[in-house]
């Protein structure tokens, strides 16, 4: 394919709808609706792993984004604001964007960055809202810890797809006749309950996924998060 064809194959898929109409483009708000249809209809199940799902609908994002579509509404952020206050997640990206945009809303640049990390937070949600029947364990596991308050829902495209990558599905299975089992007990695929636990920081999925990923700096009880030697000496032990 020559740079002519490529240029030309471009003008056609920027033209050209998920439908069967075509999308001219000084048509701005039938693009955005066209966009917008297309982001929100995106479907995990349509694609085979994780990274083209993810992929894919950050295209669609970026896409949806140089449209014009932003989360801006001032009573959503503030809605926000009180969750994650009564959440005591004060300290991360997102409460610290939406507090500095309520207290400086003159200032367009703070007003830019709130708007975005809000816009961010809507958008890992869809991401993980339309990621596919596969995952569904997943959201369960998420909104069973969201309502326990142990786990908080992801604010970023990025922690999701992360959650996604490493997530190990769990079934029943009943005891076999040799072995002191629990019925019902959930069991883990291919994988020992010990090895489930983050070797760092001592929390179980999903809270954290493993050592390559732990962001935590504290373990569960508050106390600091095992050095390196601790970790070494048990993973040998595993």
């Amino acid at each position: 394919m020559n740079i002519g064809d490529i240029f030309t194959l471009k003008k056609v898929i920027e033209n050209t709808s998920i439908g069967s109409a075509t999308l001219i483009a000084e048509d701005v708000m039938g693009n955005y609706i066209e966009n917008l249809f297309n982001f929100l209809m995106v479907k995990g199940d349509e694609y085979k792993s994780p990274s083209d799902y993810y992929d894919a609908f950050s295209t669609k994002w970026n896409v949806l984004w140089r449209s014009g579509f932003r989360v801006g509404s001032a009573l959503l952020r503030n809605k926000m604001i009180t969750e994650l206050v009564t959440r005591n997640l004060m300290g991360g990206e997102l409460y610290i964007s939406l507090k500095e945009w309520r207290s400086n809303e003159l200032d367009p640049d703070t007003v830019e960055a709130g708007v975005e990390a809000l816009s961010k937070a809507f958008a890992a949600r869809v991401f993980v809202k339309r990621s596919g029947l596969r995952y569904d364990q997943l959201r369960r596991d998420t909104t069973n810890g969201y309502v326990a308050g142990s786990l908080q829902h992801p604010f970023t495209v990025e922690e999701v797809h992360r959650r996604i990558e490493y997530y190990v599905p769990h079934v029943s299975s009943k005891p076999k006749s040799n072995q002191n089992q629990v019925i019902g007990q959930q069991h883990f695929i291919g994988t020992k309950q010990e090895e489930l636990i983050c070797l760092r920081c001592e929390r179980g999925k999903p809270e954290c996924f493993g050592v390559k990923t732990c962001a935590y700096d504290t373990k569960a009880d508050g106390s600091a998060v095992n050095s390196q030697e601790v970790i070494d000496a048990k993973a040998a032990k595993r």
